[in-house]
């Protein structure tokens, strides 16, 4: 993760920086929506009492991806603090915000996919049985 956070870091020279408070805009707007369905889903998982959910708690499973879903809350929520903290910044002072902004969403669409995949890998076991 450190070393896709170095890259996006690095490579945000290579980007059309005339468009870029448009795609800050919208992963700020998109990275809200997220945190709030995945929040959401959290809720649901912690209240449902069935086999599946007891067996991922026995094997510490239903820990993991809780703390996984956890981080990426967080990461999510980091993304539109920021985001409205770049709106009202001088202008000296944006490049570094944007260079930050673009790799916090680098990170955040990897600890995405590695959550999505954990939770379709209990949708999958689940319709199985």
């Amino acid at each position: 993760m450190v070393f896709v956070a170095i890259c996006a870091y690095y490579s945000y020279s290579f980007f059309d920086t005339t468009h870029i408070q448009d795609f800050i805009n919208l992963i700020t707007n998109a990275s809200g929506t997220l945190a709030g369905f995945l929040f959401t889903c959290m809720t649901i998982l912690v209240g449902i009492d069935n086999e599946l959910i007891k067996n991922l708690k026995r094997y510490g499973h239903f820990k993991k991806l809780l703390t996984e879903m956890f981080v990426l809350i967080v990461g999510l929520l980091l993304l539109v603090l920021l985001g409205g903290v770049d709106i009202l910044l001088p202008k000296q002072y944006k490049i570094v915000m944007d260079k930050t902004l673009f790799v916090l969403f680098f990170v955040a669409a990897i600890q995405f996919s590695v959550t999505f995949r954990r939770f379709y890998l209990i949708i999958k076991i689940s319709a199985q049985k």
